[in-house]
């Protein structure tokens, strides 16, 4: 299923998508020592200042949230099909103690109550779907509607420049606030995804074939004997299992690359993105100054005409 054939429902517009999820998550991981009512305070104080002080910035015809959900990466690598038997981002909050795990669930039910807040009270469109993540969402709509819109991402995710290849999209930083470009991989997204398929480590990915050089990987992707070498290498694990590098850089390519979802993820993606475009909110004033009340948002209730614009 080839996403780019679709045809968008909206075209010659300017979308602004936020990776919510990841730019959420940043903010906990900062504040995760303070007090849960200050965690969330400050947590939905920071988002809603970073998409109005974006919005104005961009300007843009519509705002989107794309926000995490259960993934199907996490069952495919549950299931027997797995070959590699490592769990997706497995190892992620493995140092967490137990009350930082019960903090950390927590803030996951705010941010899931701030997601439905904008989705049933302002004009913002939310992305997100149970079996996706917000990854898959984003990179479903870039590839739909990138080819006859402009679509701004604002993510810490570096995974999106594979994104860059259409040339109506940019991805910035909100840390550095600074745009990123395909020179950062080379100006080669082929290339780096071989290799970064090759190497795995990250997301708790296994590499296909450890220790081998990068030096070697590039010289292969413009040798095809060796590049046929390296594909049908067999490793051994101190487990004693066999693997052969073509199979895990196969499922490597899966978990990693924004266009190899399975189809019926796909469909999903689809489904979800055409939705939500068809269907956005309506602007509730008074619900959006309840939620500013019972989250202690004063400063944001004070000043509530600031975001009219955005949120309407």
């Amino acid at each position: 299923m080839n996403l780019k054939d679709i045809e968008p429902l909206e075209k010659n517009k300017n979308y602004l998508i936020f990776d919510i999820s990841n730019l959420a998550y940043a903010a906990f991981y900062v504040h995760k020592n303070e007090n849960m009512d200050i965690i969330l305070g400050l947590a939905a104080h920071t988002l809603l200042m970073m998409l109005n002080f974006y919005y104005n910035k961009f300007k843009p015809d519509t705002v989107i949230l794309a926000c995490d959900r259960h993934n199907w990466r996490v069952d495919y690598t549950k299931s027997k099909t797995c070959i590699s038997k490592k769990i997706y981002k497995g190892d992620r909050h493995k140092d967490m103690t137990k009350a930082e795990r019960e903090k950390y669930e927590l803030f996951k039910q705010s941010l899931k109550d701030f997601e439905d807040m904008i989705h049933e009270n302002t004009k913002i469109i939310c992305f997100a779907q149970n079996g996706c993540e917000a990854d898959d969402l984003i990179a479903g709509f870039v590839q739909i509607y990138g080819k006859d819109n402009k679509i701004t991402i604002i993510s810490r995710d570096k995974d999106y420049i594979q994104l860059l290849q259409n040339k109506n999209v940019k991805l910035m930083d909100p840390v550095t606030k600074k745009f990123h470009s395909l020179d950062e991989w080379d100006n080669n997204v082929d290339l780096h995804l071989y290799i970064k398929c090759i190497k795995g480590g990250e997301d708790n990915i296994q590499s296909a074939y450890p220790r081998i050089w990068k030096k070697k990987l590039v010289k292969a992707w413009n040798d095809p004997f060796l590049m046929t070498t390296i594909m049908k290498h067999e490793w051994t694990n101190q487990n004693n299992i066999t693997f052969v590098v073509e199979d895990l850089f196969k499922e490597n390519q899966l978990l990693m690359d924004l266009t190899k979802q399975p189809p019926i993820i796909k469909k999903l993606m689809v489904k979800t993105i055409t939705e939500r475009i068809q269907n956005p909110g309506s602007y509730s004033y008074f619900n959006f100054l309840r939620y500013c009340g019972k989250n202690n948002l004063k400063t944001i209730a004070k000043d509530i005409d600031r975001f009219n614009d955005l949120l309407s």
